[in-house]
Parts: C-alpha cells; sequence; structure tokens
C-alpha cells in the first residue's frame, strides 16, 4: 500500500507541475484580486502550520500512519503549488 501511494503522490506532484507550466506560458492561469491572495495565502500556511504540527506531535510509524501523513503533505505541497501559480500569475499579469 506504501509503495502504491508513493508511486500515485509521484504522479501527483508531476502533473501538478506541468498544470503550473501550461497554465502559465499559455497566459490561461487565474490573476485574482488582493483580498483572495490573501485568504489562498492564509489557507496554505495554516495547512503547513497543522502538517508541522501534527508531525511533531504524532511519532506513530504505522504504515496506515505513514501512508495519511504523506498525504497529507501532498496536500500542503498542492496548496502551495497553487499559491506559487496564483501568485505568478497576479505578478505576471498585472
Amino acid at each position: 500500500m506504501m509503495v502504491v501511494c508513493g508511486i500515485l503522490l509521484l504522479v501527483l506532484s508531476g502533473s501538478l507541475t506541468w498544470i503550473i507550466e501550461i497554465s502559465l506560458s499559455r497566459h490561461i492561469a487565474t490573476a485574482y484580486d488582493t483580498v483572495t491572495m490573501i485568504t489562498i495565502a492564509t489557507y496554505t500556511f495554516y495547512k503547513i502550520t497543522v502538517a508541522a504540527v501534527q508531525r511533531v506531535r504524532h511519532w506513530d510509524t504505522s504504515p496506515l500512519s505513514v501512508v495519511i501523513r504523506n498525504i497529507r503533505y501532498a496536500e500542503v505541497a498542492a496548496s502551495v503549488l497553487t499559491l506559487q501559480r496564483s501568485m505568478l500569475a497576479s505578478v505576471k499579469f498585472h
């Protein structure tokens, strides 16, 4: 189960990188206003903080816990990439 989860997370990161590259190169990324950008940034930093705190508090090494923790880290990475894409689009188009 851990190997399959790892492979799927690699596919997810590759597809997210590809989506960001295409959306920025073809100018189809959405530029948001300031309030929306602050909201996206707040959500992203909240997810990073929650993942870090839960990592410090829980040292469970069971395979299911490791998989769930890795999925949480992938969610954080997707939030960071969304923030990055939004910021690049806002700077590039304004």
